[in-house]
């Protein structure tokens, strides 16, 4: 297992639920709900980000949700041999 690699996979994980994830989030609401009532993608962010200090667990539940796929799939595929060179 190269180290390096998970830390990538670890950091592409962070940033699809910090950023990808919630901004997929809003725009699946615009199209479903309409317009967001307290504005654009800038305050919904800014809302995303209080909630994440206020400690509110639907935004955590987003923002761990990649982080915990990547994971589980990296360990499984450490573990049944997935990383094979040939």
């Amino acid at each position: 297992m190269n180290f390096r690699r998970e830390l990538i996979w670890l950091a592409v994980a962070v940033f699809a639920g910090l950023a990808l994830v919630p901004a997929a989030a809003y725009f699946t609401g615009l199209r479903l709900l309409g317009p967001y009532s307290e504005g654009g993608l800038a305050n919904f962010f800014g809302a995303f980000i209080a909630d994440l200090l206020r400690m509110r667990l639907h935004t955590w539940t987003l923002v761990l949700g990649p982080i915990l796929v990547t994971v589980i799939w990296r360990l499984l595929n450490a573990l049944l041999g997935g990383n094979r060179r040939r």
